[in-house]
């Protein structure tokens, strides 16, 4: 633009042999419209979003979603609700259904995972008391570590058990999301859970499609045979199951090695990293100041999965509008500046039009706010 507008300015300096010219043509040819359109533009999306429940951090953000073509999910949480129930409790011999609830509670106090809460609310409903516990430690995505009536317990998943080389583990474990419970080195028991497919997903992942995205993805530590209940009824298009908060950031880094430019969905303080990890991330039904949400990108503080779909929307209009608001400023800039270049917009009337271009330029970019 800068160059275009110098060209033209000499040229009519040239053509004329007028200094006068060449001050009259650069005086409508203003960068402001560059300057003003995207973050007039970004900012009216911004309030556009928060209207809806969505805190957007800043205007890239907004540029990264709308750009993205892979849509990434967490699964419980977020696909599914927060509101996993306690199905049933398998027991090893010796062992009784509230013993099981009652050290896995006393573990789980510390963990703000969905499963972590279900297991609490049971125990509180039932009421069973929590165990004496001490020396809790929290392996991040994995398990917990603790010690009750001096003795070791560990409690997380299969995978994680099995890492830590805990005895009797059963084989039959149900195609169910599950938290084992270990002992002394042994297996004790299984508390296995039902999920819910959250209301409006599917149709969140339709509306996605239809916006733009390529691929919608999950991302989950859960068994391959939930992860593919779920996923198929939420109609993802590609499901990866049994995975750390670490092999969730390998799929999302093997995405954009491949160029390819991805928005993870998430909630909770397992999602953090990976939420760092995507090109924009987003935390939904995060209220308050949590790992979660200080680390992404965008936070909608509903649990509504549609609000996702808006988000996007928004961001394709804030873009639309930014660059429709950019091209407009610089047309009429340079059509007054071929104009000037034959002498008939004086200085004077060429500064109030540069003022007009930018009022214009402002109020068309405020058009991201509807």
């Amino acid at each position: 633009f800068t160059i275009i507008s110098l060209i033209i300015a000499g040229v009519a300096w040239y053509w004329s042999g007028d200094v006068n010219r060449f001050a009259q043509v650069l005086v409508v040819a203003s960068p402001c419209p560059l300057i003003l359109a995207a973050p007039v533009a970004f900012i009216s999306g911004m309030s556009r979003a928060s209207h809806r429940g969505i805190i957007v951090k800043g205007g890239s953000t907004l540029e990264q979603i709308a750009r993205a073509d892979i849509f990434a999910f967490d699964k419980t949480g977020t696909l599914t609700t927060d509101q996993v129930a306690v199905d049933h409790i398998d027991v090893a011999k010796g062992y009784t259904p509230q013993i099981i609830i009652s050290i896995a509670a006393s573990v789980e106090a510390i963990s703000t995972h969905v499963l972590a809460t279900s297991i609490i609310n049971y125990a509180h409903q039932h009421h069973i008391q929590p165990a004496p516990a001490h020396s809790i430690r929290e392996a991040t995505g994995g398990g917990i570590f603790a010690t009750i009536d001096r003795r070791r317990v560990v409690v997380g998943s299969l995978a994680f058990l099995r890492s830590n080389h805990i005895k009797n583990l059963p084989d039959n474990i149900h195609d169910q999301t599950a938290v084992l419970v270990a002992a002394g080195g042994k297996f004790i028991g299984a508390i296995y859970f039902t999920d819910t497919v959250r209301p409006g997903a599917k149709t969140a992942l339709n509306t996605l499609r239809h916006l733009g995205v390529k691929q919608t993805i999950m991302l989950t530590g859960d068994r391959q045979a939930t992860a593919q209940h779920i996923g198929r009824t939420v109609g993802v298009d590609k499901i990866y199951s049994q995975l750390s908060p670490t092999g969730k950031v390998d799929i999302i880094n093997q995405y954009r090695s491949q160029k390819h430019r991805v928005a993870m969905v998430g909630d909770g303080i397992n999602d953090a990293p990976v939420l760092a990890t995507a090109d924009v991330g987003v935390a939904m039904g995060v209220i308050g100041s949590t790992v979660a949400g200080e680390t992404a990108d965008a936070v909608i503080t509903s649990s509504h999965i549609g609000r996702i779909a808006e988000l996007r929307q928004i961001a394709k209009r804030t873009m639309r509008v930014a660059r429709q608001s950019v091209l407009t400023g610089i047309v009429i800039c340079l059509a007054l500046e071929i104009i000037a270049l034959f002498g008939f917009i004086p200085a004077v009337i060429g500064a109030i039009l540069q003022e007009t271009i930018d009022v214009l330029t402002i109020f068309n970019a405020l058009r991201a706010r509807r």
